[in-house]
């Protein structure tokens, strides 16, 4: 089939995240055309101009995972949250996370900034693991990034009012028992990347 982009409709007015109604032309395999095939999506994009099906900018990410791991006494601890997500009305574990600001640099920029403010945690030894990537191509134009980084000292956090999320170190063998308790809901990047770093450091 040939998918040809006409033009996109902006559906809602939110600060954050908004529904766009997009318009393709569609020439199946057997010639037949469909004019007016319409497609839902959710972007964080605020103007329709900048949305990536017209700039086509898969090298920007909207926001970063970040994997933060402690080397002590030997030992592996990997720093998880809990998190309150009111798109589920559930606690979610998961990793340090957050969206990237243009006033950052780069991804690595980001990645700390988010790491100090959830956790209060620096961290050395960035490595990028994931770069820029569709996470839920079906729904929204949203590319995120991974990156593993090892925790240094701990400070002061400064969460947002609403972010009601705690962050703590756990064992190798607190989160093998974590994953295996189906109470427990890990997000998917953040089950993935658990899984990740246990293989990459499981002769610790």
């Amino acid at each position: 089939m040939k998918w040809d982009f006409k033009g996109s409709k902006k559906d809602t007015e939110h600060p954050f995240l908004n529904l766009y109604v997009l318009q393709y032309e569609v020439t199946k395999d057997d010639g037949s055309i469909r004019p007016d095939f319409p497609y839902f999506l959710a972007s964080r994009n605020k103007k329709k101009e900048d949305l990536r099906i017209v700039k086509q900018d898969f090298k920007r990410a909207d926001a970063v995972l970040v994997g933060a791991y402690m080397i002590k006494d030997d030992q592996l601890y990997l720093l998880l949250e809990h998190q309150f997500r009111p798109a589920l009305n559930h606690d979610v574990v998961s990793f340090p996370a957050g969206l990237c600001d243009k006033e950052d640099k780069d991804i690595v920029a980001s990645a700390l900034r988010e790491l100090r403010e959830e956790t209060g945690y620096t961290a050395t030894d960035f490595e990028m693991i994931v770069p820029p990537s569709p996470t839920s191509e079906g729904l929204s134009d949203e590319c995120n990034a991974v990156v593993i980084c090892r925790l240094l000292e701990k400070g002061e956090d400064a969460k947002e009012e609403f972010e009601d999320l705690s962050a703590k170190l756990y064992s190798v063998k607190e989160v093998q028992e974590m994953l295996k308790d189906e109470t427990i809901l890990f997000s998917n990047s953040a089950r993935i990347l658990v899984l990740y770093l246990l293989e990459k450091f499981k002769n610790r």
